[in-house]
Parts: C-alpha cells; sequence; structure tokens
C-alpha cells in the first residue's frame, strides 16, 4: 500500500473554518471558541490540525492539499499588493 503524504500538518485557524464551511475570518474564531473547531494553541496563534480537518470533512489524506494552497495564494495576493 503506497503511503499517501500531507503537504501540511498544520493550517490557520481562518483557513480551516474557509475550507469546513465558508466561514469568515471572525466567524473562525467564534467556531474555535465554541469548541466546533479543534484548535492547537502555538503561543497566541491558533492552528488547526490537518488530519482533524480530513476526517471532519471525510475526505482522504493529502486531498485539502489542493484546496489549502487555493486558500493561502488567494490570500497572498491581497498582502502583496502595493500600496496605492
Amino acid at each position: 500500500m503506497d503511503k499517501v503524504e500531507r503537504r501540511y500538518l498544520t493550517i490557520d485557524l481562518p483557513c480551516a473554518g474557509a475550507l469546513l464551511s465558508g466561514a469568515s475570518r471572525a466567524t473562525s474564531y467564534k467556531l474555535a471558541k465554541n469548541g466546533d473547531i479543534e484548535v492547537l494553541k502555538l503561543g497566541r496563534r491558533k492552528v488547526v490540525s490537518v488530519a482533524w480537518l480530513e476526517s471532519k470533512i471525510g475526505v482522504e489524506r493529502g486531498d485539502l492539499d489542493g484546496l489549502i494552497d487555493g486558500w493561502y495564494s488567494k490570500r497572498n495576493v491581497y498582502k502583496s499588493r502595493p500600496a496605492s
């Protein structure tokens, strides 16, 4: 049996909320506070295990890589735009 790898072990909470339910950043933090999204705290930063997210959504290991890449690339487009 071939071992399928993941590109990500953890992702930002807003990314997880968007992938899980199309939630905004603020709603993602509310879902985490209510316990609907399981978070890992790294200092002040909150991240979500991709393994947990895959099991919650019901997809195979590594199937979210493309969606995560898309979310991060879309997010980085706005950060890298020069100020007007």
